[in-house]
C-alpha cells in the first residue's frame, strides 16, 4: 500500500541569509528579513486566491513572485515547486497543476514556519 506524505521539508539554504547579515547591521537585517517574510506570506495568500479562480496568467505571475521572494530567503524547495507550477501551466496538465498547487501551499507554510524556528528575529 502506498501513502502520500502530506508534510513538506522546507529546504532552507543559509547562504543568502549569511550574506545579508554580513552586509547589514543586525537591525537592518531584521527589518529586511521581516519584510521579506511578510511579503512572501502575502504573495502565497494571493497565489492561493488566484489558483482558486483558475486565472492561468495570474497564477503564472503570482508563482513567479513567490519564487523571487523565496529565493531571496534561501527557500530553495519553494522556488522549485513554484517553477513546477509554472511548468504545469505550460504543459496544460490540470491534474498535475492541482497537485502542485496543493504542494506549494503546504510547502509555503512549512517554509515560513521553518524560517521562524531557525531565526532569532522578533518580527
Amino acid at each position: 500500500m502506498s501513502e502520500l506524505r502530506r508534510t513538506e521539508c522546507a529546504g532552507l539554504e543559509a547562504a543568502p541569509l549569511e550574506i545579508l547579515t554580513r552586509v547589514l547591521d543586525p537591525y537592518q537585517a531584521e527589518e529586511v528579513l521581516c519584510n521579506a517574510l511578510e511579503e512572501l506570506a502575502v504573495r502565497l495568500g494571493h497565489l492561493e486566491r488566484i489558483c482558486a479562480a483558475r486565472d492561468e496568467a495570474g497564477i503564472r505571475m503570482a508563482a513567479s513572485g513567490v519564487s523571487k521572494v523565496a529565493g531571496r530567503l534561501g527557500m530553495i524547495r519553494l522556488v522549485q515547486v513554484a517553477g513546477d507550477l509554472q511548468q504545469s501551466l505550460s504543459n496544460d496538465d490540470q491534474v498535475a497543476r492541482a497537485a502542485i498547487e496543493a504542494r506549494l501551499m503546504r510547502l509555503g507554510e512549512a517554509s515560513l514556519m521553518a524560517f521562524w524556528e531557525r531565526q532569532e528575529y522578533g518580527c
